[in-house]
């Protein structure tokens, strides 16, 4: 638990430091309370997951801070991209009750999905102004649409092939999960992103993020010490990563 909360200062120290040094390089990308509110996010996110005894106790805290977050940014999909990286995608399963056996296990990318891309989805659906925009700029060809039932024929294809070996109950767990893990962030992104200034900015969020884990890796590296492996030891989680090493190095 010690070595937890070392870990946590050391990755809290280094992400405020550079957040503080880039900051100045994309504001240019973004407004400066947009960059503000994503690292506050960011950081609030990190100290929550090292913080909370459990994965339960961390949604029920950051729930209501990325639904939040997400209705009041103008740019969702930023938000997402920059704090997909915060938290290893720790697994547990939700517990059930009765002859249900499990409905599935929850992790980061899941819950970010639930609380940062439904409510987007949603607010996309009602707006068909944007939607008919996109059609008279792109036309008749929309290759859009050709990518999307390229995306639906995959998913089709992945639940029609164990069709066969599952259950009801494990047929429906999968097609949900697809629908949550793959075709929900899929949409969103497609169709939340609509100008140029919008996608440039998504993708800086996601430039950020790496560059906030960079010396952490760095320093991972160099002394062998996985910073993040205590989250999903106190969420009594199976384990993600095991140490392996080249000479004396943290591969």
């Amino acid at each position: 638990m010690f070595a937890t909360y070392k870990a946590f200062l050391l990755v809290m120290l280094v992400s405020i430091a550079v957040f503080a040094v880039l900051r100045p390089l994309f504001t240019r990308f973004m407004a400066v309370e947009d960059f503000a509110r994503r690292r506050n996010l960011w950081l609030f996110i990190v100290t929550a997951s090292f913080l909370a005894p459990n994965i339960w106790l961390y949604a029920l805290v950051t729930a209501p801070a990325l639904w939040y977050v997400g209705m009041r940014d103008p740019n969702p999909v930023a938000v997402y991209w920059l704090v997909l990286l915060a938290v290893p995608p720790v697994q547990v399963e939700i517990p059930t009750f009765g002859l249900i056996g499990k409905i599935f296990a929850l992790d980061h990318p899941r819950l970010l999905s639930l609380m940062l891309l439904l409510p987007m989805a949603v607010r996309l659906g009602k707006e068909r102004a944007g939607e008919h925009e996109r059609r008279a700029v792109l036309g008749a060809a929309n290759p859009a649409k050709t990518v999307d039932m390229l995306l639906l024929a995959f998913m089709a294809l992945q639940v029609v092939l164990v069709l066969p070996y599952d259950s009801p109950t494990s047929f429906a767990r999968r097609t949900l999960l697809l629908l949550l893990d793959v075709a929900l962030p899929y949409f969103v992104v497609s169709r939340a992103c609509r100008s140029r200034e919008a996608i440039a900015e998504a993708m800086a969020a996601f430039v950020l993020a790496a560059l906030v884990l960079a010396p952490l890796a760095l320093f991972e590296f160099a002394k062998g010490w996985m910073l993040f492996a205590g989250i999903g030891e106190q969420w009594e989680a199976a384990r993600l990563y095991f140490p392996l090493y080249r000479g004396s190095f943290l591969r």
